[in-house]
């Protein structure tokens, strides 16, 4: 999960770099769980970028 930004379209690229660089911290997520509702968060899934609410279905899904 990263705080890297909207993805406004659907064929808008994100970069490793720029996903690494905002990363949301097993911490960061403890210490504030309102960051799951954060409209800049974007989560990487199977090398794919989705916006959060797209991901959390797929999340759903995944054991970790």
């Amino acid at each position: 999960m990263s705080l890297c930004g909207t993805l406004d379209h659907q064929d808008a690229r994100i970069s490793d770099e720029a996903f690494n660089r905002y990363l949301v911290t097993h911490e960061a997520l403890c210490e504030n769980p309102a960051l799951l509702s954060d409209p800049n968060l974007v989560v990487r899934v199977s090398g794919k970028y989705v916006k959060n609410h797209h991901a959390n279905m797929q999340s759903r899904t995944v054991n970790f």
